[in-house]
């Protein structure tokens, strides 16, 4: 039952066809890294998660950029995935779209 439930949140919500599905997508994840542990986001949630930073709609992406800020200090300890996060954040300043590129 756990499993189907997240698989239904990552597909119904990050794999969505809707940009604003998208982006509740994202502000699930700045909730869910407060109540779940480090291990089960990273798990479940992550790779859905980073996919959405090159996303084909700009406010999707933008959001993505906002987001950062709240869910990377949870992944501090992480040395390489808090490397990728940045190392996303500073793509996203050469983003073709003038509002992303200032949104980091």
């Amino acid at each position: 039952m756990r499993m189907e439930l997240i698989s239904a949140i990552k597909s119904d919500l990050a794999e969505s066809s809707s940009c604003v599905l998208r982006k509740t997508f994202l502000f699930f994840c700045k909730s869910a890294v407060e109540t779940f542990s480090r291990h089960f986001f990273k798990t479940h949630f992550l790779a859905s998660y980073l996919n959405l930073s090159k996303d084909k709609v700009a406010a999707v992406r933008m959001e993505f950029a906002h987001s950062v800020v709240k869910i990377k200090p949870y992944f501090d300890y992480d040395p390489t995935l808090s490397n990728e996060l940045m190392s996303l954040l500073t793509s996203m300043h050469s983003d073709p779209d003038p509002d992303v590129a200032e949104a980091v």
